[in-house]
């Protein structure tokens, strides 16, 4: 049987085989506890600590090599922590085998059986669990409504579309309704649109489960659609943990800054007016909101594209916009719904300006501008380059 199979398989199997199936679909809560993972010299994860609530949709999210697939793996029990504790419900697992975690799983490539019809792939985790063969054609059906493949169920994975295949895969992981489901990059194979549609049947499912669902990915759109709170992970650790909204708005690092949506980011020295540290760039003074560490000598402002608004050269700020900076358009890029601008500041840093369609500026490559935006809108965060640097 190849690996993948194995290991999709595995994951649903409990420690007792003969064990009654629990349908109720309630999630169960998961802590980290300092969770340390090592490869050689490699520190894979670093002191990672995590609580994910009871029916939560929490989204690891990071670059490759961040650590978010390791943590997953030692949820999962493929990988064993060097350090630290693991726990479900308040029960310490770390040293139980991934069979008898009693876990659901769903990867990135489907791991179904090719000899086996829809229903059977997804009948198999009940057989394996010995639920009587009466009970499990109506627990198919379920799982088959579910996902929405309802007339597919006589059908091989060889005859279905690649979306098709992973519904089929979820409908195998929630058919007895584990109380956790770990996702390791289900959409990563599909094309835009198929995943696009698919993230929202994602959302549908967990929202009628009430499974507590794990899932990894680095694509930080699909994050921000699908979750209740994010986990963002760099070089081995969570960099921020927070709702959608509280990293695109206020993030707390210039990585998640950066890795979070698009944002311009303006560095300079430190000064302040009343007690508040506003930062120096292209001879203004710019404020924004947050703390800064006691000493800091540079910061960085970032402000997100939306809100930064393309005035005329020169025209002051007015209203709400009490920022403002000279720009250059570098470049027009149309987005149908609006377009965004590339611009040169006077000190050669790079900014991004989004507009909406029927709000259009009308401004060109090559025009002289005025980018103005409300100092509530920017963020100020400590300058500290390492915290920008990704695994590639």
């Amino acid at each position: 049987m190849p690996a993948d199979l194995r290991l999709a398989t595995s994951a649903t199997v409990p420690a007792d085989t003969g064990a009654a199936v629990d349908l109720s679909g309630r999630g169960a809560g998961v802590r980290l506890e300092n969770i340390t993972k090592r490869f050689g010299d490699f520190t894979a994860i670093d002191g990672v600590s995590l609580d994910v609530r009871p029916g939560e949709f929490i989204t690891l999210l990071g670059p490759s090599g961040s650590g978010k697939t390791t943590t997953l793996n030692v949820i999962a029990g493929f990988t064993e922590a060097d350090a630290g504790r693991l726990l479900i419900d308040g029960t310490v697992i770390g040293s139980l085998p991934t069979h008898k975690r009693d876990l659901g799983m769903v990867f990135q490539h489907y791991a179904l059986f090719p000899h086996m019809t829809v229903a059977a792939n997804i009948a198999y985790p009940l057989k394996q669990r010995r639920v009587p063969k009466a009970r499990r054609a109506p627990l198919v059906q379920a799982a088959l409504e579910s996902v929405r493949l309802n007339d597919f169920a006589h059908r091989y994975p060889r005859e279905l579309s690649g979306g098709q295949q992973q519904r089929v895969a979820v409908a195998r992981s929630i058919v007895y309704r584990p109380r956790v489901l770990l996702m390791d990059e289900p959409l990563g194979a599909l094309d835009k649109k198929l995943r696009d549609r698919l993230q929202l049947e994602i959302r549908r499912i967990h929202a009628e489960l009430g499974t507590t669902f794990v899932y990894v990915t680095h694509d930080q759109d699909e994050a921000l659609v699908l979750s209740d709170r994010i986990a963002v992970f760099n070089r081995g650790d969570i960099e921020q943990l927070g709702t959608a909204e509280e990293l695109y708005e206020r993030p707390r690092t210039l990585f998640v800054a950066r890795f979070i949506g698009e944002s311009t980011v303006l560095r300079g020295p430190v000064e302040h007016d009343g007690g508040r540290p506003l930062i120096g760039c292209c001879g203004r003074r710019l404020r924004g909101e947050g703390t800064l560490p006691e000493g800091a000598r540079t910061a960085a402002l970032v402000i997100r594209p939306e809100r930064i608004t393309v005035r005329e050269a020169g025209q002051d700020p007015t209203g709400s916009h009490d920022c403002a900076l000279p720009a250059t358009v570098t470049g027009v890029i149309y987005l149908g719904s609006g377009r965004k601008l590339e611009l040169r500041l006077p000190d050669g840093t790079s900014a991004l300006a989004r507009e909406q369609a029927g709000r259009l500026s009308g401004a060109g490559i090559g025009d002289e501008v005025t980018l103005t935006w409300s100092a509530r809108d920017a963020v100020l965060l400590a300058d500290d380059s390492t915290s920008e640097e990704m695994h590639t």
